[in-house]
């Protein structure tokens, strides 16, 4: 994969605003990525009692997409510090708006849980269903 000062275009510079918002310092520890590693792919929930698509808190992750309960986030840019921590911009829709988010997720290290580090609460801990 390529680093992300290697090819600058629009891409690497939206990666690099991205890695330095989420406090990735050094350029040569981060590498931006066609899509979302397979690490994080997976169906996501508060607790495992509500690993099923209807419940509200429910997250599910593709390659390019990220699903919520009421929105869905199409991937722009992927930055991966590591293989278990990665920021995203994303393309979100859902209740009739539109808007651009970003996201910074850590897969622990038994793979089982995704924590999203900008907001560290308890309700933003999943495990994999």
């Amino acid at each position: 994969m390529l680093g992300i000062l290697e090819k600058p275009n629009a891409i690497s510079t939206i990666a690099l605003v991205v890695a330095s918002t989420v406090g990735y310092t050094h350029a040569s520890t981060v590498e931006t990525k066609e899509s979302i590693p397979r690490l994080f792919h997976g169906d996501w929930a508060l607790d495992a009692r509500h690993c099923n698509k209807t419940h509200i808190a429910n997250l599910s992750i593709g390659p390019s997409l990220l699903e919520f309960w009421e929105s869905t986030g199409r991937v722009i840019s992927v930055v991966v510090k590591d293989e278990r921590e990665l920021a995203l911009i994303l393309d979100f829709t859902g209740e009739g708006e539109e808007w651009i988010g970003l996201i910074h997720f850590k897969v622990s290290e038994d793979g089982n849980y995704l924590t999203d580090i900008e907001h560290p609460h308890p309700q933003n801990r999943r495990v994999r269903c």
